[in-house]
């Protein structure tokens, strides 16, 4: 017969984190990137001044120098297409170019003379092969590969990268050395370490893992750095539903998980404001479900994430963004030593949400400022509710001393966080 320590001597254990760090800790991660490159004339080479290279999707935009250069500037993470034309030449359109944050994206072309009005020529980029300005260790996972993955959080992509391990560590660090990232802002369980808060799948755009030569402005980051940018609305309307089971075929080797996903984004005036909405409700039984199965119920662990955001486009130059995540969580943990008293453990649950306000102007060609606001709050709790002295049952070993067969674990436990 035995007695949790732990437990008994913290069987109220509270901690509430309430805090404003004026350090690097807080600082917004970069979101955005540059596009630049040098528009020349095909048949001669030389420079042409006064194109004109358009952004569709964002309006942004930007004339060529007398060395025919161009940079845009403050061009938020994501994939885009890209209109390059100039009097008596042919309009050349560029799709997919990969915008990455903190970084530059190259994109030159040599226009070819037309006098005569001619349709547009359709022009696929690729990526170099050397990317000259990564000085670091990073890797870009894209939203297709993530939705290719056999993955229902997006977090699992981090664990197949090089140098980490599916328990979230990088470079052999802690898991709480890993800094995560949604939209520049961090969304990081500050006591536990690790991610906080989970989103859906279908809600994220780019996300990069770098694993080492980070720059400075991230903060509290020892082994590595997760950057998420989010989906936002544009003026075509998108809805997706997609629904995922693991135990379809039956057999033993699941965790019979049931995952349902629907996003839908389009815009609410055209040009100007747009939505986008993804919901995620993941039920499982967990892989230990064969022990799980003789105490608790269907399902074993349940999980509702969301995010919500609107964009809207005042000038192409201005940029407003209110964004609203959510996450729920209930599960049930598993240990070998109480295999046959597995509801003697105590119930988890986690509750998580954040707020956020985000503001960005170009002033100038070279010269933009952007400000973000945002609470965030994270709860969870071990115990149904808090423990009586009445409740202070010791748990009995079998008589091997290997198993756990009869009483309760006794913990409770509740944290808060604000940032």
């Amino acid at each position: 017969m035995g007695y949790d320590i732990l437990g008994v001597v913290f069987k109220r254990f509270s901690i509430c984190y309430l805090g404003v760090l004026l350090s690097a800790t807080f600082l917004r991660a970069g979101t955005t990137g540059i596009l630049e490159g040098t528009i020349t004339d095909k048949a001669n080479g030389k420079p042409l001044m006064g194109a004109q290279i358009i952004i569709r999707e964002t309006r942004q935009g930007a004339a060529t120098d007398p060395e025919g250069f161009y940079k845009i500037h403050n061009i938020r993470a994501g994939s885009y297409s890209v209109m390059i034309s100039m009097i008596g030449y042919q309009t050349q359109n560029y799709q997919s170019i990969i915008i990455r944050p903190d970084r530059k994206t190259r994109l030159s072309a040599s226009l070819v003379e037309s006098p005569i009005e001619m349709a547009a020529i359709e022009v696929k980029a690729t990526r170099p092969l050397i990317e000259t300005d990564v000085t670091g260790t990073s890797y870009d996972i894209s939203a297709r590969r993530i939705a290719d993955l056999p993955i229902d959080q997006f977090q699992q992509a981090v664990g197949m990268q090089a140098g980490t391990t599916t328990e979230g560590n990088v470079r052999g660090g802690k898991t709480r050395e890993v800094l995560y990232l949604i939209d520049g802002l961090p969304i990081q369980d500050v006591i536990r370490g690790g991610l906080g808060t989970y989103i859906p799948n279908s809600a994220v755009l780019q996300m990069s893992v770098k694993t080492g030569g980070f720059n400075a402005e991230y903060g509290n980051a020892l082994s590595g750095i997760v950057n998420v940018i989010t989906k936002t609305g544009s003026n075509d309307h998108y809805f997706l539903l997609r629904s995922d089971k693991d135990n379809l075929f039956g057999g033993t080797q699941v965790s019979k998980t049931n995952d349902l996903e629907f996003a839908a984004s389009g815009p609410l005036i055209s040009d100007r404001l747009f939505y986008f909405s993804a919901t995620q409700y993941i039920r499982s039984d967990t892989r230990w479900w064969q022990d799980m199965q003789y105490f608790f119920a269907s399902p074993i662990r349940r999980e509702w994430n969301g995010l919500t955001k609107l964009d809207w486009l005042p000038s192409p130059s201005k940029r407003l963004s209110a964004q609203l995540i959510f996450s729920a969580n209930r599960w049930r943990d598993y240990e070998f030593s109480w295999r046959y008293n597995l509801d003697g453990l105590p119930p988890q649950r986690r509750n998580s949400w954040r707020s956020a306000l985000f503001w960005t102007h170009t002033l100038s060609k070279n010269t933009y400022y952007s400000f973000s606001l945002s609470q965030y709050a994270l709860h969870s709790r071990i115990g149904e509710s808090e423990l009586k002295q009445s409740e202070l049952i010791p748990y009995q070993y079998d008589f091997f001393l290997l198993y756990i067969i009869s009483g309760r674990r006794l913990l409770w436990a509740t944290q808060k966080q604000y940032t």
